[in-house]
């Protein structure tokens, strides 16, 4: 099962977005974090031939890393900043920001791992 919540831009589309934040619910059976997030890589690396990521910051129960790809399949170049978060052992919680074109700049990507790191969620 999984719950999705996506917010745009004002004025923008959720189908033809330029910026996005989403945050997903998911039930999975997971020993922590980083292994939900090799679980979304695996499915990101068959969906995209060009995909990378990287991993930021992580601990048992949180990980924030980065993941790119170039234009692929209609869905055009992307850069996302994820933090994941490991709620039970069967309970995941991503909350992503992403953007449409090339790889965001260094101040950028500072910006967007602050906001996770001192984000409360409960």
């Amino acid at each position: 099962m999984m719950e999705i919540r996506e917010f745009v831009r004002r004025g923008d589309k959720i189908e033809e977005w330029k910026e996005l934040i989403t945050e997903q619910s998911i039930i999975a059976k997971l020993p922590n974090a980083m292994a939900a997030v090799e679980a979304l890589n695996q499915g990101l690396n068959r969906k995209f031939k060009t995909f990378d990521s990287n991993i930021i910051s992580e601990s048992e129960r949180e990980v924030i890393y980065e993941w790119w790809q170039s234009d692929e399949g209609g869905y055009g170049p992307e850069h996302v900043i994820s933090l994941v978060l490991w709620r039970t052992q069967y309970s995941i919680t991503t909350i992503t920001y992403a953007k449409k074109g090339p790889k965001m700049s260094e101040a950028e990507i500072k910006h967007w791992v602050s906001r996770f790191k001192n984000l409360k969620y409960q």
